[in-house]
């Protein structure tokens, strides 16, 4: 399942805030359509990384958070991005 696209920066972008709308979310990560990110927040929310609310008005709104399984799976992947990320400076080739 992390495997998916977008995966880890829906992770990472959530994992950050109390809660995102739809909107915010792809205001924030432009680079995903509107359909991919629509699934992969279902995927997320099936397997209980995030959780999906309902919000009652005019207009219907919807905003998603991050769970605690979403935030333990956070933690573990952080040092994995970092080191990706600074690989040079480990001197890893």
């Amino acid at each position: 399942m992390l495997q998916g696209k977008y995966t880890l920066d829906l992770i990472f972008l959530l994992n950050g805030m109390q809660f995102q709308y739809f909107n915010q979310i792809k205001e924030n990560l432009p680079y995903i359509n509107p359909g991919t990110l629509s699934k992969r927040l279902k995927e997320l929310e099936k397997f209980q990384i995030i959780e999906r609310k309902v919000h009652t008005g005019t207009p219907v709104r919807v905003s998603y958070t991050i769970t605690q399984l979403g935030k333990g799976i956070f933690q573990l992947l952080l040092p994995v991005v970092v080191f990706i990320r600074f690989a040079d400076l480990f001197h890893v080739k």
